[in-house]
């Protein structure tokens, strides 16, 4: 992420009272969880001891009434009257995760119970998203009936109204915000209409079928177990990024767990065999479950998706999960190929230099558009627009953006140049003539401009909140556990630990990307992080992390998985190297108060002294930079540097370095030389007294 270094800290919560310490007290002590555990529950708002309870243990008990959603009565009877009068039904979905497992849900449910019933998902390239008249139309001919919207419905005014004209009834069950009015369906199922008083809005679209399959459970009493709904429905939960809050998290921890203990549905068990996923959890279904399943809609037909969590027949299941396993594979080489395209072009006109960075290409998949849209952004932590160009020159725009830039807000300004459009303050998407996109680039430049856009391109890492070393023992990662499945709206507890001095650390993988040490006791890891070994080789580190539990040879011990390091500046070898010749030209300092590290800025006689003469035994050989440090317990990088920098200056050597490796030659001695006197010394003391003063 060298793209991007501006980087902050932020603690999630705030100070409490001493009422509410208390409280966290009583929720420890009920609970029995430590004290650290206890109050992050509290600050995510699990504020009694019952509430915290509930949240380390999630029982279906704490779902709510499916009746209390809107319209579920009518719609529920209607459906045991279709099935009754053995009436043609047919499931309409969405060809991602949540739609396809929605799917999936309601059609086995309503088989089982004795219906007629299809299912029907739109193709994603040649009819895009959502209820189309040609496909109520072919449903019709077709002598359905009754349809049911899953993940979808909500805006399709018109076309629910065409349904209805061919004498259909329309039931529509979805999860995303109702535009205005909502449409004259028989039915409308959805947690976020105004006019209802369920007590959570965020269900995904396959959780209102599931809690669909509940309600008509409870009247035709058909004695099914419902626990593979649940699977499934857990699974489209996390894959859809809805908040795992209430409900949310209730049904993906219960899914979990039945994943991992009872395995009820067959497709998942194939899923988890093809993806080689031994234990399931939320971040496995994020990466790598949720991915599969989406493929095949990405990529065109959802169909097989379906096929898979509806099948009963174990090598059928594994062929299906074996398929989704190519196309997913199939669709990380489209979008390596075109994340890999657009790096170049960002890079190639620097068009990170604009606050929205917009990249286009032509014949770009838009399958994949979106997922390549956020790892750039991830890169540069900008708002990014990622379009694809069609052979008839219509190119499809992909959004991401960053906190504080309302990228809705910022298309709304130019929606004249699309030909389609719509999204939300994070995320959108538009159709746009290839002839438009510089005027586009220009209009939102324009509006990063007057709306000061720049200074939100700060990333902020939460944290929850301090502790120290000792404190990250086996009780408390532990406890942590309890407090998956992590996700929006639950995320992974973040620890900062700061003023440790790590131990024992070594590069490892492979390719020795990545990166362990210990503080104290504490075995800690850092992915990715290999190259940062030679900022932890002096003075004070900080960190944040994420307590695990770390079970080697059937013993567990504590660990903490790191997500951010911040070794002591004044021993990074190129950011001092960068600090002084800023100092040398003159320029000003940002980040680092020199007066406060006055004492650790300038080397002392002794230490001058043990570097000259190691420079004098190793005159014209090379050796590793690093071995300098070896000399004095407090010699920094910035110590050894301007050393060399005012031995330089005093030519008492000649020196180069190159890659961390030092080749120098004493010069001929030309008398005493008074190395305080130097300019650099000069120059750094001068700095220094400007900041104390």
């Amino acid at each position: 992420m060298a793209e991007n270094t501006k980087t902050i800290w932020k603690q999630r919560g705030r100070e409490l009272t001493n009422a509410e310490k208390q409280r966290v007290a009583a929720i420890s002590d009920y609970c029995g969880v430590p004290k650290i555990i206890a109050e992050i529950v509290y600050q995510r708002g699990y504020e009694s001891v019952e509430a915290a309870y509930a949240y380390f243990n999630p029982s279906l008990e704490d779902l709510h009434d499916p009746f209390l959603l809107p319209d579920m009565r009518p719609a529920t009877a209607r459906i045991v009257q279709g099935i009754e009068n053995e009436e043609k039904i047919c499931i309409y979905g969405d060809y991602d995760c949540d739609g396809t497992s929605a799917v999936s849900i309601l059609v086995s449910y309503l088989k089982l119970a004795g219906a007629d019933v299809m299912y029907r998902i739109p193709n994603r390239l040649k009819e895009g998203y959502g209820l189309n008249l040609g496909a109520v139309d072919a449903l019709s001919a077709d002598g359905v009936g009754l349809l049911i919207t899953v993940d979808n419905g909500i805006a399709a005014h018109h076309t629910v109204d065409h349904a209805t004209a061919l004498g259909m009834d329309v039931i529509i069950t979805d999860h995303h915000e109702c535009q205005g009015d909502i449409p004259k369906a028989f039915a409308v199922i959805d947690a976020k209409r105004e006019d209802t008083d369920y007590p959570f809005r965020e269900l995904c679209g396959a959780g209102v079928a599931y809690k669909m399959v509940c309600a008509l459970e409870s009247i035709l009493k058909t004695g099914a177990d419902l626990t593979p709904y649940l699977e499934v429905a857990a699974l489209a939960t996390v894959a859809d990024i809805v908040p795992l809050r209430d409900e949310n998290r209730v049904i993906v921890a219960l899914g979990i767990r039945s994943m991992n203990e009872n395995r009820k549905n067959l497709g998942i068990q194939s899923l988890m065999a093809a993806g080689e996923v031994a234990e399931v959890n939320a971040g496995r279904i994020g990466f790598n479950l949720g991915p599969k399943i989406n493929a095949a809609g990405r990529l065109g037909d959802a169909g097989e998706a379906v096929a898979l969590l509806l099948s009963a027949d174990r090598d059928e299941a594994d062929r299906l999960a074996a398929s989704l396993l190519e196309k997913n594979e199939r669709r990380q080489s489209i979008e390596r190929a075109i994340y890999n395209e657009a790096v170049s072009r960002i890079e190639a006109r620097a068009l990170d230099r604009d606050v929205f960075i917009i990249v286009d290409g032509k014949g770009w998949h838009s399958g994949v558009i979106g997922i390549v849209a956020s790892k750039l952004q991830e890169r540069w932590y900008h708002p990014v627009i990622v379009i694809g160009i069609g052979e008839d020159g219509e190119g499809r725009g992909s959004c991401r953006s960053v906190e504080g830039i309302n990228i809705h807000e910022a298309l709304c300004t130019v929606k004249d140049l699309f030909s389609s459009f719509g999204g939300h303050e994070m995320a959108a998407g538009f159709s746009i003539a290839e002839g438009n996109i510089d005027a586009l680039r220009a209009r939102l430049g324009l509006w990063s401009e007057t709306h000061h856009a720049e200074k939100h391109l700060v990333r902020t890492l939460l944290y929850d909140c301090a502790a120290a070393p000792e404190e990250i023992n086996l009780e408390l990662t532990e406890a942590a556990a309890l407090c998956e499945p992590f996700g929006v709206g639950n995320p992974g507890i973040v620890l900062k630990t700061e003023n440790v001095k790590p131990t024992d650390f070594r590069r490892m993988g492979k390719d020795f990307s990545h990166l362990m040490f210990r503080v104290g006791d504490l075995r800690c890891v850092a992915f990715g992080m290999g190259e940062r070994a030679s900022e932890l080789g002096g003075g004070n580190a900080a960190m944040l992390g994420t307590p695990t539990v770390n079970e080697f040879k059937g013993t567990k011990s504590p660990q903490l998985m790191v997500k951010a390091l911040r070794g002591d500046v004044l021993y990074q070898n190129m950011t001092c190297y960068t600090l002084i010749q800023k100092i040398d030209r003159g320029e000003a300092i940002d980040g680092i108060d020199l007066a406060a590290q006055q004492s650790r800025l300038i080397p002392s006689r002794e230490e001058s002294a043990a570097i000259f003469r190691y420079l004098r035994s190793h005159d014209q050989r090379p050796f590793g930079f690093d071995e300098l440090k070896a000399l004095g317990e407090d010699l920094n990088s910035f110590k050894i540097l301007t050393c060399l920098k005012i031995f330089q200056e005093s030519d008492i050597i000649s020196y180069s370095l190159k890659k961390s490796i030092i080749f120098s030659k004493i010069c001929p001695n030309q008398g005493k030389k008074d190395i305080n006197h130097a300019p650099f010394m000069l120059k750094l003391s001068q700095i220094i007294i400007q900041k104390d003063g």
